[in-house]
C-alpha cells in the first residue's frame, strides 16, 4: 500500500466530494435564478404583444342519424385498398416449400438505395 493509511485517502475523497457537491449546489441555484428571469422576460414579452395567437376553429359536423348514412360514411371512410394482382411463387430452395399466391406489392427501394425511399 502506499504512504498514507487508507482512512486519510476515503477522508480526503469524502471532503473533495463534498465540495463538489457543493459547488455544484451554488451552480444549480445560479442556473435557476437565471432561468426565472427569462421567464419573467418571456412572460411580460408575450403579453405586451400585439400579435394575437391564431385559435384554430374547427367546423361543427353533424354525426349520421340514420342507418343508411352510417354506413355510407363508414364506407366513405374505409374503402380500403386497391385490389393487387396475385402471382404463383414457389422457394426452390427451402427445405419445407410452401407454394401459393401472394399479392404483388411494388417495392420503392431499388437494389443501392437501402434506407432511402
Amino acid at each position: 500500500m502506499g504512504d498514507t493509511p487508507r482512512w486519510e485517502t476515503l477522508k480526503r475523497s469524502i471532503s473533495d466530494a463534498t465540495e463538489a457537491l457543493a459547488a455544484l449546489e451554488l451552480r444549480r441555484r445560479e442556473i435557476e435564478l437565471l432561468l426565472r428571469a427569462q421567464e419573467g422576460e418571456l412572460a411580460s414579452l408575450v403579453a405586451a404583444s400585439t400579435i394575437a395567437p391564431r385559435i384554430t376553429v374547427l367546423p361543427t359536423i353533424e354525426p349520421p342519424r340514420t342507418t343508411s348514412a352510417k354506413i355510407a360514411l363508414f364506407r366513405q371512410l374505409f374503402r380500403g385498398r386497391p385490389p393487387t394482382p396475385s402471382r404463383w411463387f414457389e422457394n426452390p430452395g427451402a427445405h419445407d416449400p410452401h407454394p401459393g399466391f401472394t399479392e404483388r406489392i411494388h417495392c420503392w427501394r431499388t437494389s443501392g438505395s437501402e434506407g432511402r425511399l
